[in-house]
């Protein structure tokens, strides 16, 4: 992210980018994975303002997502994973960590 002149909105609150766009010696960072998914939520209809919401999983795909539901007002966010090692993704009060194992061989 050092790497560009300057960082949208969205990109500097996940803290990672995934797109650039160079314009005559400038550069700006994007994460079109938080755009992607407010669009699908948009082209469904999915409204997820005062709503409690399950992300599955804590990949890098995760943090656009949970800052998306943040942005739209979601009641409370809960990141599901089997990652033992993640304790919080953020300091967000509305955002709940819960882990899970696998029970048996071949479901995940």
């Amino acid at each position: 992210m050092e790497l560009v002149d300057e960082l949208s909105l969205e990109a500097k609150n996940i803290g990672s980018i995934n797109t650039i766009k160079f314009m005559e010696g400038y550069s700006i960072g994007y994460n079109t994975d938080y755009f992607g998914f407010i669009s699908s939520l948009s082209k469904y209809n999915i409204d997820v303002k005062n709503k409690i919401v399950y992300v599955l999983g804590t990949g890098g795909a995760s943090r656009a997502v949970i800052q998306a539901l943040k942005d739209l007002n979601s009641k409370k966010i809960i990141a599901v994973t089997r990652n033992k090692k993640i304790k919080r993704i953020w300091m967000w009060n509305l955002l709940i960590i819960m882990s899970y194992q696998r029970k048996e061989k071949g479901i995940f």
